[in-house]
């Protein structure tokens, strides 16, 4: 029971590691040993002017006489996204263990880390060929007609189109079918997206025949957000109807009924480029290992526009409390404000900040 509740409280920030899934944080004392000598020598370069230059640059000199302060003791020196290597590393009363287990599973999502770069197209292939895989087994009559209903049952219902989020099993090998119609038609290049006759375009066919070579190239060179910033063309999104939509439950027929709110090809474009960037994962980092002086842990939040959702916020907040045993604190944006919230093992708590703290 012990090891599950731990393996629970891994899995809830297995994905909170650093935006770049190849970077491995490094050992503290190195960063701070690093850090604190960029600032000496800034802090000299800037004493060794004349007593005008000295007084002109006081405030500057002063920050970094503080900043060397904050350095010499304060955990970590910078903030720190993979939190739980820190929490392995620093937390005080994790027994031996427990940084085992939690070393052990960390280190499989690292190992899985980078797969998520490419979940789309993997997924697109995958379909696509099982797809092909069944038909022809069909066409060969190595399935019966009952056991290809039973596969054409299932497919559909992992395949269908999904107005709540976007599907990767829908759309990804949609993906691949229209890069592949679009190269054997020659519907690439200067010259086709050049053109602005639009009756034109949608006759153009040069029979260029590359869509086979295409699809080989996306494979072997690209990853999810390369796919959306290349291949999700106007012409795909709203062929696809792969808009926003807010979802309203309909009391009289106890059904969720779908309203558009946005099919503006750019903003889905940008939207979904910043989500394949950072695998739609928000950017908490440890910020402080030793807030208030008491031994507590204070995350920061790094907002991008996206408000965390309360019940994983809070859900997450008391998983990380699990783990570091004393009060856990997160700073984040909700509602246009900068909030504090807080868990110390037995409840939650919220208050507004006037400042971020630190700055």
């Amino acid at each position: 029971e012990e090891v599950e509740r731990l393996l629970d409280s891994a899995i809830s920030i297995q994905w909170q590691q650093h935006p770049d899934p190849f970077y491995e944080e490094q050992d503290e004392e190195q960063v701070r040993a690093y850090l604190i000598r960029m600032e000496m020598e800034k802090l000299s370069s800037l004493q060794q002017g004349s007593a005008d230059v000295r007084k002109a640059e006081e405030g500057r000199i002063r920050a970094c006489e503080t900043r060397l302060k904050e350095l010499r003791h304060k955990t970590p020196p910078e903030p720190v996204f993979d939190i739980q290597k820190y929490i392995i590393d620093h937390a005080p009363r994790l027994e031996d263990w427990e940084r085992d287990v939690l070393t052990l599973f960390r280190n499989q999502a690292r190992a899985l880390a980078p797969n998520r770069r490419i979940h789309l197209l993997a997924e697109a292939f995958a379909v696509r060929a099982h797809t092909r895989i069944m038909r022809r087994l069909f066409e060969e009559k190595l399935l019966t007609a009952e056991e290809h209903g039973v596969y054409n049952t299932f497919h559909s219902k992992v395949t269908q189109a999904s107005r709540g989020d976007l599907n990767v099993y829908h759309v990804g090998p949609a993906l691949l079918d229209y890069v592949e119609m679009c190269w054997d038609k020659g519907r690439f290049g200067k010259e086709y997206e050049e053109c602005t006759n639009l009756k034109q375009k949608e006759r153009w066919d040069t029979g260029a025949m590359q869509g086979r070579a295409k699809i080989f190239e996306i494979a072997d060179r690209y990853t999810d957000r390369m796919a959306v910033e290349e291949f999700f063309t106007d012409e795909f999104i709203h062929g696809m109807q792969l808009y926003f939509y807010e979802g309203e439950l309909d009391e009289e027929t106890d059904e969720i009924v779908y309203t558009i709110v946005e099919d503006d090809p750019a903003v889905i474009r940008h939207l979904l480029k910043s989500a394949y960037t950072l695998y739609d994962i928000p950017l908490p980092a440890v910020v402080d290992g030793n807030h208030n002086d008491r031994g507590e842990l204070y995350l920061r939040h790094y907002y991008n526009g996206r408000e965390l959702l309360p019940q994983y916020r809070n859900g997450v907040l008391m998983q990380i409390g699990y783990q570091w045993r004393r009060p856990v604190h997160l700073e984040t944006v909700t509602e246009g404000k900068t909030k504090l919230f807080s868990y110390d093992g037995s409840k939650h708590m919220e208050q507004q900040l006037l400042i971020f703290p630190g700055k």
